[in-house]
């Protein structure tokens, strides 16, 4: 079962990877001209560029590039289907086939990334429940839009693994921030011997 799952996440990466990466990339860049003329057009100068802002650099590419994959896993790979509907039953398809177990893991770490990397960039998320809301509604706009267009089925289920993913990588860029403040303070007290002089 596990190695199904190590395969179709292979298959997705491999295959979509070169649409993430160009779409992560031009949309980044069309970020930063933005922000430019926002600057320009207020008539401020443009921040110059520290440590901190090429950090959420790359977390805010690696978010676009996470999105795309996103729309690639759970809409782009998908052909229209004659079968349509939706299932309102929590927990009916919780152990009823190996295949439908594999749907089960899948869903969990589809989402992992993005409570890891929407914890990370957006402070105002770092709120349990919020973490909750925030994968609720983009569950439910994939359920949605899957429905609609014959790409999936609407399941229950599917949001409530997609909000287990979420939980998982809220509770892993918790942990990340907390060792990044620890290993900052530990610096700052002189613990691995560079104390701070200043």
């Amino acid at each position: 079962m596990f190695s199904t799952i190590q395969s179709d996440l292979i298959y997705f990466l491999t295959e979509y990877w070169g649409q993430a990466f160009a779409f992560a990339t031009i949309t980044g860049v069309l970020l930063l001209l933005c922000r430019w003329f926002y600057f320009r057009w207020k008539k401020l100068p443009v921040p110059a560029l520290q440590g901190r802002h090429c950090y959420r650099a790359v977390l805010w590419y690696l978010f676009l590039f996470y999105l795309y994959m996103l729309a690639a896993i759970t809409l782009f790979s998908r052909t229209p289907s004659s079968e349509t509907y939706c299932n309102w039953q929590l927990f009916s398809t919780f152990g009823a086939s190996d295949w439908q177990r594999i749907f089960l893991y899948e869903n969990i770490l589809l989402f992992v990334p993005l409570g890891l990397l929407t914890y990370l960039l957006f402070p105002r998320v770092r709120r349990l429940y919020r973490a909750w809301l925030l994968g609720l509604c983009f569950s439910l706009l994939i359920e949605i839009t899957q429905y609609k267009t014959h790409l999936g089925l609407f399941q229950v289920d599917d949001m409530y693994n997609n909000v287990i993913g979420m939980t998982i990588g809220y509770g892993l860029g918790e942990m990340m921030v907390f060792i990044g403040r620890w290993f900052c303070y530990c610096l700052q007290v002189g613990i691995f011997g560079t104390e701070n002089t200043v």
